[in-house]
């Protein structure tokens, strides 16, 4: 796979994931992840760990679109 290329494919993956949390759209973001990832980050003075799923939930259920900030555009 050529430069040019690899870099596409990272940004694509990237705005899916940017404009996925920034309109509330867990199909979005299932394209930004593989469907057996694992997140670790940290929330407060804790940090959470689990499946992607658990964040798509989140996103799909209780994430109001616009809230995230400002996804750039290609």
């Amino acid at each position: 796979m050529s430069n040019a290329r690899n870099r596409e494919s990272i940004e694509a993956t990237l705005y899916a994931y940017l404009n996925g949390m920034r309109h509330a759209d867990p199909g979005l973001l299932k394209i930004a992840f593989h469907d057996d990832a694992n997140l670790c980050g940290p929330m407060g003075d804790s940090m959470l760990t689990g499946p992607v799923s658990r964040l798509l939930s989140w996103v799909e259920n209780d994430l109001a679109p616009g809230g995230t900030g400002r996804a750039a555009t290609a």
